[in-house]
C-alpha cells in the first residue's frame, strides 16, 4: 500500500497500491475504500456517490486514452475484485495507472538547484495536458503540484481527474463551485462568486491553476492563492 503524505488532500474514499504485472511492469492502482462510507448512519447514499464518481472518472480516462492524450496520465486498466466484507456483493472497483517517478513537488525536493529550462519544460507539458483535456470538453479543476506527475525526470503529465467536469454532461462535481483543493482555488470562488458561463468558470479555473503552477515553481513552493491572501488585510479575507 502507498502511504499518503501527512499534508496530502483528497482521497478519503480510496486506497492506493503499487502493483506488478507478470512481465515485471509496475503500475499504480487506486481502489475504492468503503470503510468510511459504511460507518455512516445511512451508507447507501454515500456508496451511490462513490460509485457514481468512480464511473465518471473511469469514463473520462477512457475518453482521454481514445484521444491519445500524451500529457495526461494514462489509465492502463479498470475493473473490480471480490473482497470479503465489501458491499455490492463483495466487489471493489479499481483503476490502474502508468507508474510515475513521483509528483513535481517530490522531484523538486530531490535536487539542490533546478534549471530554469526544466521548469519551463514542465510548465509546457502541464499546459499541453490542460489543452488536450479542454479540446474534448474536460475541465480538470484541480491542477496542483501533487497532481502533476514526473516520468523519467523529464516528462510531466497531468493526473487525477477525480474533481473534473465534462462539458454538456452532468457530473458528480457539478454541484460545487470550487470542485478542487480550495488552497489553490481562484479567489472569486473563495468569495462565493461562480460565473454562470460554464466555459469561463471551469476552463477559467484551469487557466488560473496553470498560473498558480508558475508561481509555485518559481517561488519554491507558494501557490498564487496563498501569496494573494498573504498580502490582503484580514478583513478582506
Amino acid at each position: 500500500m502507498v502511504q499518503r503524505p501527512p499534508k496530502a488532500t483528497g482521497g478519503c474514499f480510496s486506497q492506493c497500491y503499487v502493483v506488478e504485472a507478470e512481465d515485471g511492469t509496475r503500475a499504480f492502482l487506486k481502489a475504492l475504500d468503503y470503510s468510511d462510507a459504511l460507518s455512516f448512519p445511512d451508507p447507501a447514499p454515500v456508496l451511490y456517490q462513490m460509485t457514481k464518481a468512480y464511473l465518471f472518472e473511469r469514463d473520462l480516462l477512457t475518453r482521454c486514452k481514445a484521444h491519445g492524450m500524451d500529457r495526461v496520465v494514462r489509465a492502463l486498466a479498470h475493473g473490480a475484485v471480490h473482497v470479503e466484507g465489501a458491499p455490492e456483493g463483495g466487489a471493489v472497483q479499481y483503476l490502474v495507472f502508468e507508474m510515475a517517478d513521483g509528483d513535481i513537488r517530490s522531484r523538486l525536493s530531490l535536487v539542490e538547484k533546478v534549471e530554469v529550462a526544466w521548469l519551463l519544460r514542465s510548465l509546457h507539458h502541464i499546459a499541453n495536458g490542460i489543452q488536450q483535456l479542454h479540446r474534448v470538453g474536460i475541465a480538470h479543476q484541480d491542477i496542483k503540484p501533487s497532481n502533476v506527475l514526473v516520468f523519467n525526470s523529464e516528462l510531466s503529465k497531468v493526473a487525477d481527474l477525480g474533481r473534473a467536469s465534462y462539458r454538456g454532461q452532468a457530473g458528480p462535481n457539478d454541484e460545487f463551485d470550487c470542485a478542487g483543493d480550495k488552497s489553490y482555488a481562484p479567489p472569486e470562488l473563495l468569495y462565493g462568486y461562480a460565473h454562470p458561463d460554464w466555459d469561463l468558470r471551469r476552463y477559467g479555473c484551469d487557466a488560473y491553476l496553470l498560473g498558480s503552477m508558475v508561481v509555485f515553481l518559481f517561488t519554491g513552493g507558494l501557490s498564487a492563492t496563498a501569496m494573494l491572501l498573504s498580502k490582503l488585510e484580514d478583513a478582506m479575507h
